[in-house]
């Protein structure tokens, strides 16, 4: 797996022409819906291929190997790829097709479900899908993490052992989400690669840009990073519509 360190570096090599799009990164499926300060995670998805052209619309694929392949969480992304006006789906699942796939090395938009960040990554090693996320994340598909979707893009979490396990290290953060995700995060970032994570609340969402910037989307998000000492810096992430970060040092 790609070193993050080097994969940001790549996405911020890249030519300002080059058709890269964000990553969303929700603590639940709540914000794909809700309304934003630009507008909801479907409406912005929507946005990034509104000057494509396509003869059948875009693709847009989910993968629910963190949950088991639930079909009612299939169900939330049916409805929120037609809200983001992509109407080729596929549910690609932990034991893939050929088809699906196939389906999901072109898809536009990919949504990572929620459940088992760890779970789902031993799945995607298992089926040979995770350089065909790499690749994707690379050439400009939107990315959607939902809950253990969003860590599971991040550099990785702690495992029942409380041992730093990695992930995908698309987004390189320590990704930790839900009503206690500080807390956990507080405890994995100190052992991550890159000492660095956030913490996204119920309800929260945010967006990691190409330039490796993260946009706050939805609720107050904390960033924490291990310094040397073992001392924590902490910093308040706010949205536009809340105003700007509060940083606080933590010894």
């Amino acid at each position: 797996m790609e070193d993050p360190d080097d994969l940001l570096r790549e996405l911020r090599e890249r030519p300002p022409s080059a058709d890269l799009n964000p990553a969303f990164l929700l603590a639940d499926s709540r914000p794909l819906f809700a309304r934003l300060g630009e507008g909801s995670v479907s409406e912005l998805v929507a946005a990034a291929y509104r000057d494509a052209a396509w003869i059948w619309g875009p693709r847009a694929a989910y993968l629910g190997a963190c949950n088991g392949d639930r079909p009612e969480f299939y169900e939330i992304f049916e409805s929120f790829a037609e809200a983001a006006k992509c109407p080729q789906r596929m549910h690609v699942r932990a034991e893939p097709t050929e088809a699906e796939r196939d389906f999901l090395a072109e898809a536009d938009l990919i949504v990572l479900g929620g459940g088992d960040p760890l779970r789902g990554l031993r799945a995607f090693e298992s089926a040979d899908l995770v350089e065909v996320l790499r690749e994707s994340f690379t050439r400009g598909a939107v990315l959607v993490g939902v809950s253990a979707g969003a860590t599971l893009l991040g550099l990785g979490t702690r495992d029942a052992a409380e041992r730093f396990a990695p992930t995908l290290g698309l987004v390189p953060l320590v990704i930790e989400t839900g009503p206690d995700a500080a807390e956990r995060l507080a405890a994995s970032v100190q052992q991550a690669p890159i000492p660095r994570g956030v913490a996204i609340p119920a309800g929260g969402a945010a967006a990691f840009h190409p330039d490796g910037s993260l946009e706050p989307l939805a609720s107050t998000l904390e960033e924490i990073v291990s310094e040397e000492g073992g001392g924590l810096r902490r910093a308040h992430l706010l949205p536009p519509t809340e105003g700007g970060g509060d940083e606080r040092p933590v010894h």
